[in-house]
């Protein structure tokens, strides 16, 4: 449940077109494939500090 709450509020479906237009495109896409894995990352160490 983590992994989803944590990638549906920092990666950016609908407002990547934004991003590209101030950020560009390699650094929109970028971030999002970085937030993307964080999810994980976060997700991961919840389940091992919370357990």
């Amino acid at each position: 449940m983590a992994v989803f709450v944590s990638a549906l509020t920092t990666v950016g479906i609908i407002t990547i077109l934004v991003e590209v237009k101030y950020l560009g495109r390699k650094t929109a896409i970028l971030r999002n494939v970085l937030a993307f894995l964080f999810s994980f990352i976060t997700a991961y160490l919840m389940g091992v500090f919370l357990k």
